[in-house]
């Protein structure tokens, strides 16, 4: 019995149309949270976090005494631009049954992330990130259902 070289066997079996292999499914339909799916998805779903966001961060590190309503704003929107394309695109691909951890590791990011900026009360920034990304899952959602997302 003679030994065929491998790449001589697989050139021989190319011409064979039993060998090859069927043509693959059409992918699934896009979700929504696919950047494809939606014109401008992205920069609305942006737009929508930080108008949500932007006022809770202000408002709550202004009453607490720990930076200007300015400063809160201008750092609010740094983590924001840290953690959202991050959190967006990374769903996009992992799909939504990572929804839940995603958010969960995004309000410690940007607790993280102020606190090593200001080195200020470490719980005071991680209630601060939970309530302004609550608010902002939340808009999300109501945005995502009244189709604008």
């Amino acid at each position: 019995m003679r030994i065929r070289p491998i790449a001589v066997a697989r050139e021989r079996r190319a011409g064979d149309p039993r060998l090859k292999t069927p043509p693959m499914a059409a992918p699934a339909r896009p979700s929504r949270h696919d950047t494809g799916a939606v014109p401008l998805a992205y920069p609305l779903a942006l737009a929508v976090t930080l108008a949500v966001e932007v006022p809770i961060f202000a408002g709550s590190l202004r009453v607490a005494r720990v930076l200007t309503v300015g400063r809160a704003a201008a750092l609010a929107v740094l983590v924001n631009l840290v953690t959202h394309p991050l959190l967006w695109y990374g769903l996009s691909r992992a799909g939504s049954a990572w929804f839940a951890p995603a958010e969960a590791a995004v309000v410690l990011a940007e607790a993280l992330g102020c606190w090593l900026l200001l080195r200020r009360d470490l719980a005071l920034l991680l209630l601060v990130s939970l309530f302004a990304n609550t608010a902002s899952v939340l808009a999300g959602l109501a945005a995502s259902l009244a189709g604008v997302l």
